[in-house]
């Protein structure tokens, strides 16, 4: 009798164990489940009202997009008084973006001021080069005293470009001397359509086949501070499903893309979640 009793209650304690080693199986599964859900890096914002956005040719930042040549400033936060998430900002028509200064297709330099509301002329000093007919977009980077150019041909490559500048004999003017016009980043059997930088580092480029991010190759430099982050253009797997489906799409900082599809869905997508 105590031999059975004996051999039950070691039954009884191996069937608790796997049973206990089953249900920890089971939560670990779950929790996997769950933390591939909760890491999913597109997020769904809700829809964008904007009755004349068909579609952004050139975006400049996370606030004013060029929209089929028209400047228009747009808000997926917040509507404007028009109950739309963009609103217009001139009927001037714009051919390229050189900083903040925008170019009309007769030559003449704009710039918008968002805390008033107001597109002006301006006189600002801008490289003549920078103006050239195969120029879509200039952004700089570095001093400002350095005058160098993330720079968009329409030959849909994407260049580094430097200046030296130096007053002219009048003493009112600028002469800006061209000191280097290099090639930077191009794609085999595509065409760059635009790009943004983001504390001087160019982070998203848009082809006509693809979408690459500047993904960070050593996840270890955000956790220590003495580790410099190591960056390298990545086709994004997330998204080439979506990019015949997108008409706009921007980065806001380092780790942050909105986008915004035909049908007028916004989604904000993590680049270091993907």
């Amino acid at each position: 009798m105590e031999e059975k009793i004996k051999y039950m209650f070691l039954g009884f304690i191996f069937t608790t164990i796997v049973y206990g080693i089953i249900g920890v199986g089971v939560l670990y599964v779950a929790n996997k489940k769950s933390e591939q859900i909760d890491s999913n890096p597109i997020k769904e914002l809700g829809n964008f009202a904007c009755e004349d956005f068909s579609g952004a040719l050139n975006t400049f930042n996370s606030e004013y997009v060029i929209n089929d040549g028209y400047l228009y400033a747009l808000n997926p936060n917040m509507k404007y008084s028009n109950e739309q998430n963009c609103k217009k900002i001139s009927d001037i028509k714009i051919s390229k973006v050189i900083n903040s200064v925008y170019v009309a297709e007769d030559g003449s330099l704009y710039t918008y001021d968002s805390s008033s509301d107001e597109f002006k002329s301006t006189s600002a000093s801008v490289p003549s080069y920078l103006l050239g007919g195969d120029i879509v977009k200039a952004v700089s980077y570095g001093k400002d005293y350095e005058h160098k150019y993330y720079v968009l041909k329409t030959d849909g490559k994407l260049y580094k470009v430097s200046f030296n500048r130096t007053l002219a004999s009048n003493g009112q003017s600028y002469v800006y001397t061209l000191t280097r016009d290099e090639l930077y980043k191009s794609y085999e059997e595509e065409t760059i359509k635009t790009f943004n930088s983001y504390n001087d580092q160019v982070n998203l480029i848009v082809t006509d086949k693809a979408i690459y991010t500047n993904k960070i190759t050593n996840p270890e430099c955000m956790q220590y501070a003495d580790v410099e982050c190591e960056l390298e253009f990545t086709k994004n797997d997330v998204l080439k499903e979506s990019i015949d489906n997108i008409k706009y799409i921007n980065s806001y900082n380092n780790s942050t893309i909105l986008y915004i599809t035909n049908d007028n869905a916004m989604y904000s997508f993590n680049i270091l979640e993907s």
